[in-house]
């Protein structure tokens, strides 16, 4: 879905046939090698800055029941989750 901040990366969207769906989902997704792993605290300071442009967006402002996670993939075997 594209905003005025960019492209979200995935955007669980309620569906109205699912009335005990209580939220929609922002979800960032980032990816670094086991290399760049001491990235890790820039890359999720980008991540929780392009979350925060998209709730911000027109379509999103004034939504309560959306949800924001960043996830962070490193090399093959291991991730951070972060809520927001």
């Amino acid at each position: 879905r594209e905003t005025e901040g960019g492209y979200i990366d995935i955007y669980l969207e309620r569906d109205i046939r699912m009335p005990d769906v209580k939220y929609e989902w922002l979800i960032e997704l980032k990816y670094l090698k086991k290399s760049e792993k001491g990235k890790v605290d820039k890359i999720k300071e980008e991540g929780i800055k392009q979350l925060k442009r998209y709730i911000e967006s027109r379509g999103l402002k004034d939504r309560k029941d959306v949800k924001q996670a960043l996830v962070i993939f490193i090399g093959k075997d291991e991730y951070q989750v972060i809520e927001i």
